[in-house]
């Protein structure tokens, strides 16, 4: 299932340039130098707050193709505005969020098809808001492929199978929000 009907959303996708402005800005060579695999939300947001806002390696290899730069978890903010003063400012307004992030996806990568089960046990939905996208540049959800753009925005059910790829020659970057609908 993917909705067009973003709901409260609508606020973060009012303002994506302002938001992907602050992301572009944000220094992609300043990576965590700790391991996420195995590691919940909370642990890895515990080693950011000793640390600092950084981009974090993903948790499958390879791990520097697809990284994640994370500024809620279950609606605080425990690195403080992350370096994105004006996208936390928004974030704020919204409440049910397990997890607000932005995601870097390299060229010519695909994230294999996977689930998040925690999700559904939870009862969550995935909001997608592309900031710097390039074609063809995909989410799959397990009944089509929707393509990814630089402004659009859309809620599926990370709970189900889904994959995305980015088959363009530039890097990928949205906003994703697990939330409680």
């Amino acid at each position: 299932m993917v909705s067009r009907q973003i709901g409260p959303f609508n606020l973060l996708w009012s303002n994506w340039q302002t938001i992907r402005d602050e992301a572009l800005a944000l220094d992609q060579s300043n990576l965590a130098d700790f391991d996420r695999d195995g590691k919940g939300h909370a642990a890895v947001f515990d080693e950011l707050v000793k640390v600092g806002p950084h981009w974090i390696p993903a948790w499958k290899e390879p791990k520097n193709v697809w990284l994640v730069w994370p500024f809620v978890l279950f609606d605080s903010f425990p690195i403080g505005d992350a370096g994105c003063p004006r996208t936390c400012r928004l974030l704020r307004q919204l409440r049910g969020l397990k997890v607000a992030a932005l995601s870097l996806f390299r060229p010519r990568t695909i994230l294999g098809l996977h689930t998040h089960p925690e999700l559904a046990e939870e009862g969550l939905l995935t909001f997608h808001l592309g900031l710097t996208v390039t074609q063809p540049c995909f989410l799959w959800t397990g009944d089509q492929f929707h393509p990814e753009e630089s402004g659009k925005a859309f809620i599926f059910d990370g709970g189900k199978p889904h994959y995305a790829f980015n088959a363009s020659l530039a890097d990928r970057l949205i906003l994703y929000c697990e939330f409680k609908p």
